[in-house]
């Protein structure tokens, strides 16, 4: 990816955020991400093409980066311009970072940022509790591997929770807008229960989400069917084995991940290693 970049002649560099992030953010709080009054992170996060560069707007985590590998790697192989349209038409994108109750509190954090206008892209951490009454277990939101059970299911705090918005967007049929919502998994566990379970969600969910057939070469990378929903997680190898490798060619693929990350190489001077850091979410 990183050589494709170059080919193209984009680097990726940091900017700062549009009024409208600036605007979103300011709606929540002076402080926003400040746990103790109730917010969540709000990151600026997209990109705008200016002279041949793709602009940054601040770290995001590899999940959402994985968009932008997906969206321009699938135009590479398409012998196609890099496809920076894909997502709110090359504008910036506000992220809600930890999107989901602390400890019971904080239960409107979705909904808040659904009011901060679309597209938005919302974290989930996700976790695997198991009841020791029924041994049954299921996939909640939280901020720790270890739940206790209290914790809200994906499905009621997410996906009931917009359930009006994608409704109202399919029947309006407006899919030039979409995905409206970039759903960002940040797994807190990955054994394969609640890897497969979270695919099966995804399975019930199938009509909302953005998808793309699995091909038989890894290299030839299939369209994105736009939904107002788009799922991205991140580089784990478990995750790839559950929600790529182990699906068969033909069949759609629910969500993308993002490409591995690598450390710094020994060495390196002070100053170029900064630059790699930058740039890794899209090596």
């Amino acid at each position: 990816m990183r050589q494709f970049l170059e080919q193209m002649g984009i680097s990726a560099w940091l900017a700062a955020s549009s009024s409208r992030v600036r605007g979103a953010i300011s709606k929540f709080s002076g402080d926003a991400g400040k746990t103790a009054r109730g917010g969540f992170l709000i990151k600026a996060s997209g990109w705008l093409l200016r002279s041949g560069k793709i602009s940054m707007f601040h770290k995001t985590k590899a999940g959402l980066m994985s968009l932008l590998t997906f969206a321009m790697t699938a135009s590479f192989a398409n012998a196609q311009a890099p496809d920076l349209d894909f997502l709110n038409h090359n504008q910036p994108l506000v992220d809600a970072h930890n999107c989901y109750p602390y400890e019971g509190r904080w239960n409107d954090r979705v909904h808040r940022a659904l009011e901060s206008g679309f597209p938005v892209s919302i974290e989930q951490d996700l976790a695997w509790y198991v009841d020791p009454a029924t041994g049954k277990g299921r996939v909640v939101v939280s901020h720790t591997g270890k739940p206790t059970g209290s914790e809200p299911t994906l499905r009621e705090y997410f996906f009931e929770q917009v359930r009006p918005v994608v409704e109202k967007a399919i029947a309006q049929n407006k899919q030039e807008r979409w995905p409206l919502i970039v759903l960002h998994f940040d797994f807190k566990d990955n054994r394969p229960a609640v890897l497969e379970a979270v695919w099966q969600l995804l399975g019930e969910y199938e009509p909302w989400l953005s998808t793309a057939v699995k091909t038989s070469d890894p290299s030839v990378l299939s369209p994105i069917d736009r939904k107002p929903l788009l799922a991205v997680n991140e580089e784990s190898d478990e995750q790839q084995k559950v929600f790529f490798d182990d699906v068969p060619v033909g069949a759609k693929l629910r969500l993308f991940g993002s490409a591995h990350t690598h450390p710094v190489p020994t060495g390196m001077p002070s100053q170029q290693a900064m630059r790699w850091q930058d740039r890794k979410s899209v090596v």
